[in-house]
């Protein structure tokens, strides 16, 4: 793949919901290494936007569109597909999900940690490192907690490494700092930062990713849904502090 494709493109499409517009018809080009980030109030529809885009459709939601290329082509199969494609973080974990079929994550952490490519193992390494940092035997190891008995940030932990493990073109994160600790926080936006050759689509509500992320290096593209209208804003940036981290840095 050349530098900059084109990965998806979305045409003339719409998000009705209960046939009310949530947002109006737009287009959106999703290109390789782009961090894109969809923002807005709570209830305009950001992670039902993401939702759709990977089919995950219903009978209240409309999402149409006039045309969806993929690599430039016109993509005929049903949306549901992407999600064998891309790699998606949903907003929250569920305590049923299977995990290589066992309760404890043990052995999808490791699975997953061994088959990352060499050259990004450096970037994904903090997030894996307390899961890996007591020995296998400690009943206190979250290597041996069950998701149901997990706070909300150890869920979110999984949640990133499950999406960020798979060797995927695109990257869906539905408000991934959610729940965070502050290190975490510094060590995912560093992952994001640094992983340039992948691309992601971030839903988030946090200004701490346009502090972040916004440099020469990086693709950094933000869009609102603002008045039921999803759109490029480029003036968009750090005016709020989220989570109360005034000097934050990498």
């Amino acid at each position: 793949m050349s530098e900059n494709e084109t990965l998806l493109t979305f045409t003339n499409a719409s998000l009705k919901i209960n046939d009310e517009m949530m947002i109006s018809p737009f287009s959106l080009d999703i290109k390789k290494g782009d961090i894109i980030l969809i923002t807005g109030p709570n209830g305009c529809g950001k992670s039902t936007l993401i939702r759709m885009i990977l089919g995950q459709e219903s009978e209240q939601i409309e999402f149409s569109r006039e045309s969806v290329l993929y690599h430039g082509e016109e993509y005929s199969k049903n949306l549901s597909d992407f999600s064998e494609l891309f790699s998606y973080a949903e907003q929250e974990l569920p305590n049923n999900i299977a995990i290589s079929g066992m309760g404890a994550c043990t052995a999808y952490l490791r699975s997953s940690y061994n088959s990352i490519d060499g050259k990004y193992k450096y970037h994904v390494r903090n997030l894996y490192t307390e899961y890996f940092k007591r020995n296998d035997d400690d009943k206190c190891s979250l290597l041996k907690k069950k998701l149901r008995h997990m706070s909300g940030g150890e869920k979110e932990k999984i949640n990133l490494i499950r999406c960020l493990s798979r060797n995927a073109e695109l990257y869906f994160l539905d408000e991934p700092l959610n729940n965070l600790d502050t290190l975490t926080i510094k060590q995912f936006l560093e992952y994001i930062r640094l992983h340039q050759e992948s691309t992601f689509v971030i839903v988030t509500h946090c200004h701490l990713f346009d502090k972040s992320l916004r440099d020469d290096q990086t693709q950094f593209r933000p869009y609102v849904i603002r008045n039921n209208e999803l759109v490029y804003d480029e003036t968009y940036c750090s005016h709020t502090d989220c989570l109360g981290l005034h000097d934050f840095k990498l």
